[in-house]
């Protein structure tokens, strides 16, 4: 009788653990209205807020795994301890590599790493570059080969007028100064960031 008795216990050990096991409520995560705006606080960043991303087939609004990967990007999110800052955009990862020229609420900082950088220079005056005092020819080649945005504080994603500079020639004369090239202001576009 006793034999039954330890073994009943034990049977019903078994059988209560597992239904604790396997019933036991998933963690209630908060809405992605709740995370930060993706800045450093603290000396850590937070997870952005981003627009949702569309439905997949099993009506979920992630593409990848819920919890870790919701943005399919192959970066687990910060709260997983990877390094993906914004996991509803696959284009924020810890990984990115690449600039991009859109507007962002995350400031430009598409790679996770704290640090807005930009892809070209602000600020360029081409016809400002030389200071005028004497300079030979290749001086004066390598100060004139700037390119970027007119004006200064050209935000990431924002467009401007950007320029590429060149030597100055004129006529019988050593070129001393830079101009824009071709004379006149080559195009607008959106400052890239990463």
């Amino acid at each position: 009788m006793r034999r039954r008795i330890v073994f009943f216990g034990v049977g019903v050990g078994i059988a209560l653990g597992a239904a604790f096991a396997c019933g036991f409520p998933s963690p209630d995560f908060a809405p992605d209205d709740g995370f930060g705006d993706g800045s450093v606080v603290d000396g850590e960043l937070t997870e952005a807020s981003a627009p949702a991303v569309d439905a997949s087939d099993d009506g979920t609004s992630c593409k990848g795994d819920p919890i870790c990967d919701c943005d399919g990007d192959g970066d687990l999110a910060l709260s997983c301890d990877g390094g993906d800052c914004d996991d509803h955009d696959e284009r924020v990862r810890s990984t990115q590599t690449q600039f991009i020229d859109a507007v962002s609420g995350r400031q430009g900082d598409w790679n996770c790493d704290g640090v807005i950088e930009f892809e070209v220079e602000a600020g360029i005056v081409c016809s400002k570059l030389l200071d005028g005092g004497p300079r030979d020819a290749e001086e004066v080649a390598a100060a004139c080969a700037r390119e970027g945005f007119t004006e200064p504080d050209v935000g990431c994603g924002a467009e401007g007028l950007y320029v590429v500079c060149e030597p100055a020639k004129q006529p019988n004369t050593d070129p001393l100064t830079c101009r824009t090239k071709n004379g006149k202001p080559n195009d607008y576009r959106a400052r890239a960031c990463r």
